[in-house]
């Protein structure tokens, strides 16, 4: 059966429907997440394939998107390298022993096995979709990932990240290469169990300047999708960080097939700028959601009508969905954009 999101990623074609998904859609707003929550912690909830599975389906059911994204987290790699993690209400994750030397470093020891749970999930949703629903898998890019194992968990500046970064740039790059690897396994391993195509998230690059950007984000991100292509991992790729509409140029020769982009970014501009055979993915505020449904269908069909250029193009939020979104105000997102044809 025909599915909207790969086809406009991989067929040429001048008029198709807009694909629409919506990260962090699996989760909080959703009456029906809140209902499992009460009775399992975070990580519970990742590591059972049952409730993972059930969290991922849960959108698909009740608003029909194009693709479901793997109901999981970008720190389980840092788990798979020995790191104990949890998960405090209020708090967010913490990592008990956060890196700071070459010592904490060699500490690092692979044990993938225990993301084999997570595959069982994929092989699960993947059974259970609809034949029209693209699934998505996905993984933390090293340089974001690598910010929480340093600073212990959520930084507003990453200052303990940065001052490694330019204090000790092999010590850094050493870390960061040990993230490289298991991500890399990590995602072929999803594809293997069904996933269709993948999404990396380093939202933290925002903290970075130009040159930091290109040698510890984009450096990375194309040597994750170099080896995976030599792996015959042949499935879309897609980017996503904060302020990639500043710093997509740096992204656009990784190998990527669509860039994910943040509300700041003037799609319009970007579409003028950004090479022909890279594709768009964003970029609606979610804070629009809270508003009047005028000004929501306004924004909404003001982004769809951005691209002009026939490259593929990606319904989708500049970041997640919030706890508290309206959700009558998703459906009504849905309702527009496939009331536009692209």
């Amino acid at each position: 059966m025909s599915q909207t999101y790969l086809n406009m990623i991989n067929e040429q074609t001048e008029k198709k429907p807009i694909p629409i998904w919506m990260m962090r859609q699996a989760g909080r707003y959703l009456p029906e997440y809140r209902d499992i929550r009460k009775n399992s912690s975070f990580l519970e909830m990742v590591y059972t394939p049952e409730i993972a599975t059930e969290i991922t389906l849960q959108p698909i059911r009740r608003f029909g998107f194009d693709a479901a994204i793997l109901f999981s987290d970008i720190l389980v790699t840092p788990q798979a390298l020995g790191m104990a993690l949890t998960f405090t209400s209020g708090v967010g994750p913490q990592f008990l022993d956060p890196i700071r030397s070459i010592d904490d470093i060699n500490q690092l020891k692979s044990n993938e096995s225990y993301l084999n749970p997570i595959y069982e999930t994929v092989r699960q949703v993947r059974a259970s979709l609809p034949e029209k629903t693209t699934l998505i898998g996905f993984a933390g890019a090293p340089f974001t990932v690598a910010s929480y194992m340093i600073e212990g968990g959520s930084s507003k500046d990453l200052k303990k990240t940065k001052v490694m970064m330019v204090t000790e740039p092999k010590l850094f790059s050493g870390l960061l290469d040990k993230v490289t690897e298991v991500t890399i396994n990590y995602l072929e391993q999803q594809v293997i169990a069904g996933a269709q195509a993948l999404q990396i998230f380093d939202t933290w690059i925002n903290h970075l300047d130009w040159y930091s950007c290109e040698q510890y984000s984009a450096n990375y991100v194309q040597k994750i999708v170099t080896e995976l292509r030599a792996r015959k991992v042949d499935v879309p790729i897609t980017f996503f960080g904060k302020q990639t509409s500043v710093f997509f140029p740096l992204f656009q020769s990784t190998g990527v097939n669509v860039i994910s982009f943040d509300w700041n970014g003037n799609l319009s501009r970007i579409d003028s700028q950004l090479a022909p055979e890279i594709g768009i993915q964003g970029n609606l505020d979610p804070f629009i959601l809270y508003g009047p449904n005028d000004l929501m269908v306004n924004r909404v069909k003001d982004i769809c009508q951005s691209v002009t250029s026939g490259r593929p193009f990606i319904f989708n939020l500049g970041h997640g969905l919030m706890p508290d979104i309206p959700i009558d105000s998703v459906q009504n997102v849905i309702d527009t954009v496939r009331s536009v044809e692209f």
